[in-house]
């Protein structure tokens, strides 16, 4: 995988100079809240990120955790994830489409405990709805499902804090499986569009406490 990602890199580098855009961006969060879910087991955790983005709409992203407490996956503390895929507007703007793979490791594992996943997501407006399915040696995961709607989108109203409420679900895996589901609510203050403050509040269906995590991102 990391091959592959290296390889679109590659191809969109060599591509005309204006044709690839770079971003980036290190945080910081109080609590590492994955799908209802804390990884960090309710400590605080830092992060960066990059991306490589050509005009084609194809991207290559690499996420960077450290902090990471998450016995169900892994005894390491660093996650590392790549991603290559591919998003943009369809229809001369009437949704947006955003496809890839990405590929979850942990930093100094000896075991092979690397899970790729797929994901399809589809926007319209305030609104988006993304779809994840696990691959390869754990292909018999569910799917999760999940949605988000701006509040402040919609209401189209210039307001200084962006604030979005979302929904997901973990899709059974037998007839007999319960659903698991989680849900909650971000706000987000930027910061000159240099960074953003950010708050996070979720309830996971299968916890009764709600998490809370506040955070911080710089741009760059």
């Amino acid at each position: 995988m990391q091959k592959l990602i290296l390889g679109i890199a590659a191809v969109m580098l060599g591509a005309s100079a204006g044709a690839v855009d770079f971003s980036g961006s290190v945080g910081y969060a109080s609590d590492y809240i994955w799908r209802g879910i804390t990884k960090s087991n309710g400590e605080q955790i830092f992060n960066g990120s990059g991306r490589l983005a050509h005009d084609s709409g194809a991207y290559v992203n690499v996420n960077f955790f450290t902090g990471v407490d998450f016995p169900a996956a892994t005894d390491q503390s660093q996650e590392l994830d790549y991603t290559v895929g591919f998003a943009k507007d369809v229809g001369d703007g009437l949704f947006g489409l955003d496809v890839g793979y990405t590929r979850h490791t942990y930093v100094g594992d000896e075991r092979d405990d690397a899970v790729g996943e797929l994901h399809g997501m589809v926007s319209k407006g305030p609104a988006n709805v993304t779809v994840y399915r696990v691959i390869g040696e754990d292909e018999d995961q569910a799917s999760y499902v999940v949605g988000s709607v701006s509040a402040t989108e919609l209401i189209k109203q210039e307001m200084p804090v962006d604030v979005s409420v979302f929904y997901g679900a973990q899709l059974p895996v037998e007839d007999d499986d319960e659903r698991v589901t989680d849900y909650g609510m971000v706000a987000s203050l930027g910061i000159k569009d240099r960074g953003s403050l950010s708050y996070k509040l979720s309830k996971h269906s299968d916890d009764e406490e709600v998490t809370h995590s506040v955070g911080v991102t710089i741009k760059f």
